[in-house]
């Protein structure tokens, strides 16, 4: 079982929520009573907020008290809003003296009927940028795809979490180029979003329910657009542009 090193680090101070939890040798609970409390404490025990860890850590109270062990605030799903970093080679590119890249917000989309063409791809390549299995308990992974064809090229970040019988959730960075000419680039459309929802209410909508559906990012992916715009929690395209500094700066303070 291959875990991600920053999860490995983690493990070994904040203990993750089990599959189930036990019931008491006292209890008096019948057998749908007990089912009924296992499936509470189960999804107590993935459900991915930080007031959902403290909680299941308050009933480890003694545990964590006997051993002296530390605990630490952070989400355990590794979850990121990271949409890729821009670099500019003044070396390789002309004219960009005393500028800086940046994004703007705009209503230009991507040319999707290019990326639909089959025309021959020049390069592609997949990149894992980590991976947990959440002990046992779903998936986490940040992956880049990157594809170059001959008019256009394109990069695909996407996080994808499963957390088993609770929620799916996809974050999603579309990064996109046409070539215009054989000497015009652009323009660099840059596409985030947001899509997520509990096993439950995505059923509720129409989507399949918690399965073979949702066994990797791209078998989500479908299944979450089949449902769309239900699940969609953030949309935003941009556009890249060349600012002076002194404009850039003064944006960045407006942001503020």
């Amino acid at each position: 079982m291959e875990h991600s090193s920053c999860e490995s680090s983690h493990s070994k101070y904040f203990p993750r929520p089990s599959k189930g939890m036990q019931i008491p040798k006292d209890s008096s609970m019948s057998l749908g009573e007990q089912t009924t409390f296992q499936n509470n404490s189960l999804l107590t025990a993935h459900c991915t907020c930080n007031m959902s860890t403290l909680i299941w850590m308050s009933t480890r109270e003694k545990d964590v008290k006997a051993h002296q062990a530390l605990s630490f605030d952070y989400d355990w799903t590794y979850t990121t809003d990271y949409s890729g970093s821009v670099a500019i080679d003044d070396t390789a590119t002309a004219g960009t003296a005393g500028a800086e890249p940046a994004w703007e917000h705009t209503s230009e989309g991507m040319d999707r009927s290019m990326l639909m063409a089959r025309d021959p791809i020049l390069f592609w390549d997949e990149i894992p940028l980590y991976e947990s299995e959440l002990d046992d308990n779903g998936v986490s992974q940040l992956r880049v795809k990157v594809r170059v064809m001959p008019r256009c090229w394109y990069v695909l970040l996407r996080f994808f979490l499963r957390v088993d019988k609770v929620l799916v959730k996809l974050r999603e960075t579309r990064i996109f180029c046409p070539f215009s000419d054989n000497t015009t680039v652009g323009p660099i459309i840059k596409e985030i979003r947001y899509s997520e929802g509990t096993f439950e209410e995505l059923s509720a909508a129409g989507a399949p329910p918690d399965g073979a559906a949702y066994e990797n990012a791209d078998s989500a992916a479908m299944a979450l657009q089949a449902v769309a715009p239900i699940g969609v929690k953030h949309l935003r395209a941009e556009k890249l542009v060349m600012k002076e500094k002194a404009v850039l700066l003064q944006t960045v303070l407006a942001d503020s």
